[in-house]
């Protein structure tokens, strides 16, 4: 199977020739795209001897998803069974791309995705803000996508629960928020009832959202074979 390498490129020119340097041989075509970079990565990228490189160069800045897209459209052009994204930075280690691949090539999946929460000693080097940050956006796209490893768009129990969860959870630490401002601030308690209106949509809009999460990890489309 033909695989290829995309590199979107902008402001990586310190670090091209090196992540270029490090792709193994098994990889057919390596895919650099200039997304209008203004340090001229695609030129650093050029003037590699390496014959798979080929530099792809957009006239105006796309960002990362547009340069991805182009990288994988020109693997398409080529006949590429396979295309994988690197970024150009140097982050992601090539060693891994064999690892990477296999699912692919085995044919068990369709889609392989690197985890970089799978190793203590990774995480520890990772900024706490961009540590949580990650770890936020990472529960998200999970819950926005349907796999806990990609939320089935489709699932009706899922938008059901979600849809009244979410409301009548906001709704209740809302009120709950406002109406333990008031009460530090009149000195009179709030009574039971009131209690009560803020304590149940909150119990009840979070239980909604766990019987969301667990009916989705439960549907998540399982590797073939």
């Amino acid at each position: 199977m033909k695989t290829a390498i995309v590199i979107p490129s902008y402001r990586v020119s310190r670090h091209i020739e090196a992540v270029l340097a490090g792709i193994p041989a098994h990889i057919d075509h390596i895919l650099v795209v200039d997304d209008c970079c203004p340090e001229g990565s695609g030129d650093v990228a050029a003037r590699s001897a390496d014959p798979r490189v080929e530099v792809i160069r957009h006239a105006v800045n796309r960002g990362v998803g547009g340069a991805v897209l182009s990288g994988y459209a020109r693997a398409l052009e080529l006949g590429c069974d396979i295309a994988v994204k690197m970024d150009g930075d140097g982050q992601m280690d090539p060693d891994e791309l064999p690892r990477l691949i296999e699912p692919l090539v085995s044919g068990r999946v369709d889609y392989a995705k690197g985890n970089r929460f799978r190793h203590l000693r990774e995480l520890k080097s990772m900024p706490t803000i961009r540590l949580l940050g990650n770890s936020a956006l990472s529960f998200l796209v999970k819950a926005a996508s349907g796999q806990w490893g990609v939320m089935d768009p489709t699932n009706g129990y899922t938008t059901l629960y979600l849809v009244v969860g979410v409301p009548l959870l906001a709704f209740g630490i809302g009120m709950g928020t406002v109406q333990w401002m008031e009460s530090l601030i009149t000195g009179v308690a709030r009574t039971a009832g009131t209690v009560m209106l803020a304590a149940m949509p909150t119990i009840l809009g979070f239980q909604l959202l766990l019987q969301a999460i667990a009916h989705d990890v439960q549907a998540a489309p399982k590797p073939r074979g």
